[in-house]
């Protein structure tokens, strides 16, 4: 008994330290963007946005499958088994793997609502005053793709000239464009014609086309046109900062919430811990760089508030568990839990592809750093998995 009550007591002072670290980490990092805006360089906070998210990704992958879920279905499978006469829904439908999706749906119907970034909406929604109204829009533009080839040229001194497949001053309207230049002239080959652009005349040269083929596919969207959203803040919203600062951190009070339902001190709350502090440095930086980025537009004092409440949901979270499961005892207790890591697995998943989709991230990492720092991220849960 005394044991136990040691175990207890070691499982709550880490829960307790995991919610002081965590708040003293989201306020720096969310406040650090203003100070760096007025008087520190930007170096470090692109290192966090555009290397860390796919670390971050491989660790939230790693975390929400190879942990959280895989705890869930045996916390439920204890729970089947201690109960004299289970429900045959219980035992014939997947409710883990269920709850595991309205996890990933609960969240991303959150990120619906904010336009795909909630420390933009945040900032929008904190600028606003009576006779200052604000707006945040939303353009997307359909992709347009084409397809172009790249010549093999045989001088009169017999040397082969490879050109690479290059824009030149053509428009490119998207990053999938591809064109090949021919020295001055700029061949591009689009779904109904080809374009020269640029053309002079060309040196005396034998071409020599290496193989290709033009691959053509239907477009249904043809005349697909420009979508845009629009949402505009008008007046002073004194509370409406605060409350999508409560909504838009709805997946830290849920990762929060898992951990603090954690009755031990396992690899499932080593491995949330270590995903929700991977994530709360590269999240708070960006949430805090756009209130930086409107700071001459929002008062100080409601930068710091809004950025304060934000800092505190995974904290919260923590608590609320730790609250929930002091409470619980036997089987509801190991039900609560199962339910909550199982929600906030998918969540996690979630996370993950959403950490990887992020744009600035995407074209400022080649491909092979995007691999190495995503596989690092999966490998350090593997392992914790492995070790534990």
């Amino acid at each position: 008994m005394a044991s136990t009550d040691t175990s207890m007591e070691t499982v709550r002072m880490f829960k307790y330290t995991a919610m002081g670290a965590l708040l003293a980490i989201t306020t720096t990092f969310a406040l650090l963007p203003l100070w760096i805006s007025s008087r520190g360089t930007r170096s470090a906070q692109n290192v966090l946005s555009r290397k860390l998210p796919f670390a971050t990704a491989g660790v939230f992958l790693g975390s929400g499958l190879l942990h959280l879920l895989p705890d869930a279905v045996k916390l439920y499978d204890q729970v089947v088994i201690q109960m004299d006469a289970p429900p045959h829904w219980m035992t014939a439908f997947p409710i883990i793997y269920m709850l595991c999706a309205l996890g990933c749906t609960i969240v991303w119907s959150v990120d619906l609502l904010n336009m795909g970034n909630s420390g933009k909406l945040m900032a929008v929604a904190s600028a606003a005053r009576p006779d200052y109204e604000t707006s945040m829009y939303r353009v997307q533009i359909p992709s347009v793709t084409s397809f172009g080839w790249r010549n093999r040229s045989t001088s009169v001194d017999g040397k082969e000239r490879f050109y690479s497949c290059t824009c030149d001053s053509v428009p490119t309207p998207s990053l999938f464009h591809r064109a090949a230049k021919m020295e001055e002239t700029t061949c591009l080959l689009t779904p109904s014609s080809v374009k020269v652009v640029n053309g002079g005349v060309l040196p005396m040269m034998e071409h020599e086309s290496a193989a290709s083929e033009l691959l053509e596919e239907d477009n249904p969207n043809e005349h697909e046109t420009t979508v845009s959203e629009h949402v505009v803040f008008s007046g002073d919203s004194y509370f409406l900062p605060y409350l999508l600062a409560a909504l838009f951190s709805i997946h830290s009070l849920i990762a929060g919430f898992a951990l603090g339902v954690n009755h031990s001190l396992d690899r499932t709350a080593v491995a949330t811990t270590v995903a929700i502090f991977s994530h709360k440095f590269i999240e708070a930086t960006s949430v805090g760089a756009n209130f930086a980025k409107a700071k001459s537009s929002i008062a100080h004092r409601r930068s710091i508030a809004v950025l304060t409440l934000y800092s505190c949901m995974t904290p919260l979270g923590i608590f609320m568990g730790m609250v929930l499961s002091d409470s619980l005892r036997g089987t509801h207790a190991l039900t609560m839990e199962a339910l909550a890591l199982s929600i906030a697995s998918g969540s996690f998943i979630y996370l993950a592809f959403h950490e990887l989709s992020e744009e600035s991230a995407s074209q400022e990492t080649n491909v092979m750093e995007k691999l190495v720092l995503f596989s690092i991220g999966i490998l350090s849960m593997a392992v914790l998995a492995a070790w534990a």
